[in-house]
């Protein structure tokens, strides 16, 4: 089509958006591939709000609609836009066609999206490492920081331009390959016992991270956190108002602006809820 039918057809389909079924909306994303909406058309912006609004009652194959189009056009949706969908196909990941599950995976590797994920497995390790790329931020958390399969993994995670954030003990070979070390340095004797302290200590620093993260990302970021289903498993206790707001041993007080965004610090001894 000419740049003046696609001027028209996208200034005929904006006014219409919210009228569109979900197949109507990802049928007409689809559609756009051919028209080549301009640069500084109204058309994304209006597209991923409507998308953002509309997410959970999204399919995947609407969802991968938007998505093709997107890689033809090389549109990197917006961050919300992307957390809106990533949160409708997890809730729909068991009804996932191959086919769809495929289309989404391509486009999300040629939009450079990569959801976060974590792998245990050392070879699925190194094989998630070559697929980093600059921008990408690896985590590698180990107890010692000498495990020769990890040291391997931030080698190729940092020849492929990805950082590399490191949980572990301060004088080992890992804390010296990463580009930023968390120390977390203590006295445990795994000969004699499981390794539990580690496990709580590298659990507080992820806490940490979250934390940071999504006050730099903004308040848009917090219902990921505090959903219905997470805040149904806290286990809360009624305190008076005033004995609320004061820290009365070692910790973080719950009755502060941060308490929402942990949830086993509810209920827990060291820490006051209200």
């Amino acid at each position: 089509p000419s740049p003046s039918w696609a001027s028209r057809f996208i200034d005929t389909c904006l006014p219409l958006l919210r009228s569109f079924s979900n197949q109507e909306l990802g049928n007409t994303c689809w559609a756009t591939q051919r028209i080549q909406p301009p640069p500084r058309s109204p058309w994304w912006p209006a597209v991923e709000a409507e998308l953002q609004h509309r997410a959970p009652g999204l399919n995947g194959q609407d969802i991968s609609n938007f998505l093709t189009a997107c890689v033809s056009l090389r549109h990197k949706p917006g961050l919300a836009t992307m957390e809106a969908l990533a949160a409708t196909l997890n809730q729909r990941a068991a009804d996932l066609s191959p086919q769809c599950t495929a289309l989404l995976l391509w486009s999300f590797a040629e939009l450079d999206i990569m959801p976060p994920s974590a792998t245990l497995d050392a070879m699925l390790q190194g094989l998630a490492a070559n697929l980093l790329h600059p921008g990408v931020v690896a985590v590698v958390i180990s107890s010692t920081g000498r495990v020769a399969e990890l040291l391997d993994v931030v080698e190729k995670a940092r020849a492929r331009g990805a950082a590399v954030v490191a949980i572990t003990s301060s004088q080992s070979p890992l804390a010296r390959k990463a580009d930023v070390t968390l120390m977390v340095d203590h006295q445990e004797d795994m000969a004699t016992q499981m390794p539990m302290i580690s496990r709580i200590l590298h659990l507080l620093m992820i806490d940490i991270l979250v934390v940071g993260v999504t006050l730099r990302r903004g308040a848009h970021s917090l219902p990921m956190l505090a959903d219905a289903a997470t805040a149904a498993l806290d286990e809360t206790r009624a305190l008076p108002a005033q004995a609320a707001a004061k820290r009365t041993s070692p910790g973080v007080s719950t009755a502060g602006t941060l308490a929402h965004l942990t949830s086993h610090s509810r209920g827990t001894p060291g820490f006051q809820t209200n």
